[in-house]
């Protein structure tokens, strides 16, 4: 989703580095023509496979010399909120753009958190946190003292997402964001909207539930298990208890004004999406 997303509210085109074996399907031509560029890992493609990022990395440096925007993915896990390290190709790119490219006076890169509330669930709202630009002098260090004047893309990219440092805090940190979200329900418009409460009040859970001494932890995790339990148990949500007439004769005729086009969208939606849940712990 996110390549769509950022190219629906972004200006200037996109490219994509994508998953190598996407291209020995015979795709070839269509991801060119969506503007990707496939990267091989040793998952998808072995030791042998590699090689073909040397082609990847002179795309990538060609369209960064020519002001191009490069969208990477740092790896992740699907399904967890603990993020993973970021693949070394990126510092291959920057440091391969100016070898190739000597006259370029800068590129920069822009850490961008997306960040959503129940991903495979539609209509529910996608956060997006854009940091300030790392220029190239910064991620490569001081030339004299090999020391970077900026933090590394990690922890750039770590401050703009939601992190739960143990995934066995998932379940209590879960449970806290629902009933925040049941705090400060929105309506399906305006579609696009800049404050940043949200994500920072999201943030601030997980902060929170990190640094939750087990002693405390332990009682306020059965606790909210128990409640939500009842909530099923019920077949309510924590919003119905927080807006209990949250759904007027206004939200009924939308919705069965709108029931057609959603249906047609989930239709078309459905494959990528069904597809999704088959591997839920795969790196990405």
């Amino acid at each position: 989703m996110e390549p769509c997303i950022m190219a629906v509210f972004l200006r200037q085109p996109l490219y994509y580095l994508v998953r190598g074996d996407f291209s020995q399907n015979g795709l070839q031509f269509l991801l060119r023509s969506l503007k990707m560029i496939p990267i091989y890992r040793i998952v998808d493609a072995g030791y042998s496979g590699l090689r073909n990022n040397y082609a990847t990395f002179a795309a990538c440096s060609a369209g960064l010399s020519q002001n191009r925007t490069i969208m990477i993915f740092p790896r992740a896990m699907r399904g967890t909120k603990t993020p993973a390290a970021s693949a070394k190709g990126l510092g291959r790119i920057v440091m391969g753009t100016f070898e190739n490219f000597p006259e370029m006076d800068e590129l920069y890169i822009v850490p961008v958190g997306v960040n959503y509330t129940y991903a495979e669930s539609p209509c529910t709202e996608v956060m997006i946190d854009i940091g300030e630009p790392i220029s190239q002098t910064d991620f490569r260090g001081n030339g004299r003292t090999g020391r970077r004047t900026y933090p590394p893309p990690e922890k750039a990219m770590t401050d703009r997402i939601v992190v739960i440092d143990h995934p066995e805090d998932e379940g209590l940190a879960e449970h806290l964001l629902v009933m925040d979200r049941s705090e400060r329900l929105t309506g399906v418009f305006p579609i696009k909207s800049a404050p940043s409460a949200p994500i920072l009040a999201e943030k601030k859970i997980a902060d929170w539930v990190n640094v939750l001494p087990e002693s405390e932890k332990e009682p306020l995790t059965a606790v909210c298990a128990a409640y939500f339990d009842a909530l099923n148990e019920n077949k309510i949500e924590d919003w119905n208890l927080v807006c209990p007439n949250r759904y007027g004769r206004g939200a009924w005729i939308r919705a069965v004004v709108g029931a057609l086009p959603a249906w047609v969208g989930r239709i078309f939606c459905y494959p990528p999406h069904g597809a999704c849940p088959a591997h839920p712990q795969k790196p990405g």
